[in-house]
C-alpha cells in the first residue's frame, strides 16, 4: 500500500511540494476516482500554481469523462494551448 508512505509524509510535512500528488496518482491508479480529486485539490490548496496538480486533475476529470470540469484544469496545467 504505496499511498501509506504519502499520507505518512503528509503527516510529517503537510505543506510537501510533492505528496499529494503523488497520492492522487496513487489513488487515481487504484480508481479511487475521489479520494484522487481529494489529494489534486489538496495540491492546488497547498499551491495553486501547481502546473501538475492542475494537469493531473484535469486528466482525473477526463478519464471519467467530466468534460466541462477537465478543460479549465487541463488548460491551468499546460497554459493556454491546451
Amino acid at each position: 500500500m504505496q499511498w501509506l508512505s504519502f499520507e505518512k509524509q503528509i503527516g510529517v510535512n503537510p505543506y510537501d511540494e510533492h505528496a499529494y500528488n503523488y497520492l492522487g496518482i496513487t489513488f487515481q491508479l487504484q480508481q479511487k476516482f475521489s479520494d484522487a480529486a481529494d489529494a489534486f485539490h489538496k495540491q492546488i490548496e497547498v499551491n495553486p500554481l501547481d502546473a501538475v496538480a492542475h494537469a493531473a486533475l484535469g486528466g482525473l476529470y477526463l478519464e471519467l469523462h467530466k468534460y466541462a470540469e477537465a478543460v479549465p484544469r487541463t488548460r491551468q496545467g499546460y497554459g493556454s494551448h491546451a
